[in-house]
């Protein structure tokens, strides 16, 4: 229960080792020391541990041959990148543009081409030295000169034109009185008869009617009687076999015979 109070003096406080505190005093006793350290065999001592959160180191991994190689290269070929330098821009540069566009001559060369002068004649020299026509004049007649009262005489002639066109017009629009020429009945007859057209001693067609499908022939005898017949109907001792618009076949004795319209 009592209390001890230690004075600190300019004394040197005494360290640790590898075999534990080199305090006699606590070596003897096997007291603890105020330096921290342990106090036991050689070999023993140890710092305590201090309180705290644990550290935790991190090693790098050891780089590798071929990594410090390519690295190597690329170093090199940046600078190597780094001492090029463009080619400058090349003088003539619109000269050359120039040129391309213009069939190989600048702006400034075609200025001073000029065009060829005009010769003095269009004739080639063989035209030249043909003789003159026998047709050719040396001097053509001078026109008349423009009539002074020119006005005047346009004026007139376009009141004429206009006075002609009403006249005009009004005659087509006056009633014309037509009288038809009626032919006398000997004409009409006379035009309404075909001479020779039929010869009334044999069998004549005469006319034919009804539909295709269907159709009827009007015959005219010899004998001056008509009559009316169809495909299959017996006719001058043959049989019909077609008719048509304007004919009819009939077969007579193995022979096809044909009558046809008069006119045809």
């Amino acid at each position: 229960g009592d209390l001890r109070t230690r004075t600190l003096d300019e004394r040197p406080a005494p360290t640790g080792s590898a075999q534990g505190c080199s305090n006699p005093t606590a070596r003897a006793t096997g007291a603890g020391c105020p330096c921290g350290w342990a106090v036991g065999p050689p070999g023993r001592g140890r710092p305590p541990p201090r309180a705290g959160p644990a550290r935790t180191r991190t090693r790098t991994p050891a780089r590798t041959a071929p990594e410090d190689a390519g690295e190597a290269a690329e170093n090199a070929r940046l600078a190597s990148l780094s001492l090029k330098r463009p080619r400058p821009r090349p003088s003539d540069l619109l000269e050359r543009a120039e040129r391309a566009l213009l069939g190989g001559l600048s702006r400034a060369e075609l200025a001073r081409v000029r065009p060829r002068a005009r010769p003095a004649s269009l004739k080639t020299e063989e035209q030249e030295n043909q003789p003159v026509s026998a047709l050719a004049i040396a001097t053509s007649k001078a026109p008349r000169d423009r009539p002074a009262n020119f006005a005047n005489l346009v004026d007139r002639a376009t009141r004429q034109r206009a006075t002609t066109t009403a006249t005009t017009a009004a005659a087509a629009v006056a009633p014309q009185s037509v009288t038809p020429s009626i032919p006398s009945s000997a004409s009409v007859a006379r035009q309404a008869t075909v001479t020779n057209a039929i010869n009334l001693r044999r069998v004549n067609l005469i006319g034919v009617s009804g539909k295709p499908s269907n159709r009827q022939a009007l015959i005219l005898m010899p004998s001056g009687r008509t009559r009316q017949v169809r495909v299959g109907d017996r006719l001058d001792g043959g049989t019909v076999v077609a008719i048509s618009e304007s004919q009819l076949q009939y077969q007579k004795r193995g022979t096809n015979k044909t009558l046809k319209l008069p006119g045809n």
